[in-house]
């Protein structure tokens, strides 16, 4: 198991209770994460350490005011992992669930005692059904909710517009598809809104009505999802995390439009990930589009997208962040424009990463005097071997590791994973390929004869473009 990488996380909760409650929660946290292997076509990079519980929340009395109670307990988790990277604790799965638990056993301590306090009136349903949100109470909450927004209609717009929200995806969930659909209408004709919490009220519906096999009601609000993604007038804070949307979005969409026989329709959406994945670009969203589409008989699709992405102008991403280049002049990739680059993103501890090493080394020494540049991308894990390294004897491991397998090609090691998150790489080994004139035409995820082959056709025909 690779060491642990420092990192800055933007998003931690992506499907928590606090999710639900914020519309898209942003803490900056210091992290301590792993990268686990999968024995499929890659390695899938993940998070998991073990860390030691944190103390039991000691909440000092409060007053008895519901805002006061709610900002209290929704800043819980915050608190606590400023708290965490102040004091350098290690992530782990275990240490998000603890928090998570000890943020709802505050939550329902608050609600008690705002009951406790009784008369409520004006906003107090409002907190107390978000409360009792965050407290895991969704059925106690709903009706507290409602109460809200029958009785305080001119309440502040922000607060009613939540309490759709809440309503609408909770409801959903129980397959009260009336009231989900009610709330959802009444929160898009109203401000404030985001594309992103209305594209989680229509994904609500959509996967609600997939598991009632309502497909044909699903596939409305699955499009309706898709098409708030994918519209570049959504602008999010965080690329990678549209991305992942997008993608999963345009699944979605595909599931339905499969579902209801509607072949050619999803082969569409599938070609339209594939174009996205390369502007993006986003190997995963490209990569799972791809494994569909040959699924479905239509493998030839990557040649199209090769073919329409002469047309875009957007840039690859530049590779940053590399503390060490070995056998390889440090470049940026626009000083490499003329060139065809493919960029080989890979670890040592990566079975399948060594089985295409052999494969790239061919295409290097075939390719590599009409102009294509074969770059292995990697980063520093801490370990090797299943022992423990500094970063000076990692660099001479890596060193080491590419004399004895003879790879003429050049390696860029970075300090961190940013360059993959920049490519939406999710998987290892995931190569790119970007044309002379800088922009992302090909990519190929995981080991298979299929990628490969693809690959080589991919850079003789972007070797012959001028």
């Amino acid at each position: 198991m690779p060491a642990a990488v420092l990192k800055d996380y933007s998003e931690i909760f992506l499907m928590t209770q606090v999710k639900i409650l914020r519309a898209a929660l942003s803490l900056a946290v210091m992290m301590t994460v792993t990268l686990s292997v999968q024995a499929q076509s890659g390695t899938t990079r993940g998070a998991q350490k073990d860390a030691p519980a944190p103390a039991a929340p000691t909440p000092a009395p409060l007053p008895s005011d519901a805002g006061v109670l709610f900002a209290d307990a929704e800043g819980y988790t915050e608190r606590k992992f400023t708290e965490f990277k102040q004091n350098k604790v290690i992530y782990s799965v275990r240490l998000e669930a603890e928090v998570l638990q000890q943020q709802r056993e505050l939550a329902a301590q608050h609600a008690a005692q705002l009951v406790a306090r009784g008369q409520l009136k004006g906003t107090d349903d409002y907190y107390l059904g978000l409360l009792y949100m965050l407290a895991g109470r969704p059925e106690t909450a709903l009706p507290e909710l409602r109460r809200f927004l029958v009785a305080s209609p001119d309440a502040d717009k922000a607060f009613l517009q939540r309490a759709r929200f809440v309503i609408s995806t909770q409801t959903a969930g129980t397959n009260q598809f009336a009231e989900a659909e009610a709330m959802l209408a009444a929160y898009a004709r109203s401000e404030p809104q985001t594309p992103l919490e209305l594209f989680r009220l229509h994904n609500a519906l959509s996967n609600a009505y997939y598991k009632d096999n309502k497909l044909e009601l699903g596939a409305a609000h699955a499009a309706a999802a898709y098409e708030l993604m994918k519209d570049p007038r959504t602008e999010m804070a965080d690329a990678a995390l549209r991305a992942r949307l997008v993608g999963g979005a345009g699944l979605a969409l595909v599931r339905f439009k499969l579902g209801l026989k509607r072949e050619a329709e999803a082969t569409a959406v599938l070609e339209e990930l594939l174009r996205f994945g390369l502007r993006a670009p986003a190997a995963h969203v490209y990569g799972d589009a791809l494994a569909l589409l040959a699924q479905e008989g239509h493998a030839d699709a990557a040649a199209r997208a090769l073919d329409e992405s002469a047309a875009t102008d957007a840039p690859a991403p530049e590779i940053d962040g590399i503390i060490d280049w070995i056998d390889q002049p440090p470049a940026k990739l626009a000083d490499l424009r003329g060139h065809v680059v493919l960029l080989d993103f890979w670890a040592t501890w990566c079975g399948p990463c060594q089985v295409t090493m052999p494969k790239l080394k061919t295409l290097h020494e075939r390719f590599k005097s009409q102009g294509l540049v074969v770059i292995g991308v990697t980063m520093l894990y801490g370990r090797a071997r299943g022992a423990p390294l500094t970063p000076g004897e990692e660099l001479g491991y890596l060193r080491a590791f590419k004399k004895e397998q003879r790879l003429p090609y050049g390696f860029a090691v970075a300090a961190d994973e940013a360059n993959e998150l920049r490519y939406g790489v999710r998987s290892i080994p995931t190569a790119v390929l970007i044309d002379k004139r800088g922009r992302v035409r090909f990519i190929t995820v995981g080991a298979s004869a299929t990628g490969d082959d693809g690959l080589a056709r991919a850079i003789k025909k972007l070797l012959a473009e001028e």
